[in-house]
């Protein structure tokens, strides 16, 4: 099962990929400068946090995939938060356009990790 999350995880990147760099040819405007960044360090998130929450996922019992699950989204919360700071912080330009791609980025990667979840939950 992890297999097929993986395949279609490389498709959605993929599309992610080529809706990104479509937007910084034709629109760049829409684009934050660091959003070749964001998008690594999203992929490398949402592989963590599966991971994490497959391995609560695999023990059958409800207390270990909701320590799992609160883990992975404490995790997940605490590290984009200091994404967020760090550019806030040291970069004075763009701080706009950084947080409107960061949270795109961000929300799209969320809704297919939850949909990948979701059908390995209900099986």
């Amino acid at each position: 099962m992890a297999n097929s999350f993986y395949k279609s995880f490389a498709i959605f990147c993929g599309i992610i990929f080529w809706v990104l760099l479509s937007l910084q040819l034709f629109k760049p405007e829409w684009v934050a400068p660091y959003s070749w960044g964001l998008f690594g360090y999203l992929v490398a998130l949402t592989a963590l946090s599966y991971y994490l929450i497959n391995k609560g996922i695999k023990t059958q019992d409800a207390f270990d995939f909701y320590n799992a699950s609160m883990g992975s989204t404490a995790i997940r919360l605490l590290l984009s938060g200091t994404v967020l700071f760090t550019y806030f912080y040291f970069f004075k330009d763009n701080q706009i356009h950084f947080a409107i791609t960061f949270f795109c980025l961000y929300f799209a990667f969320t809704i297919f990790e939850i949909n990948a979840l979701l059908k390995k939950v209900k099986k």
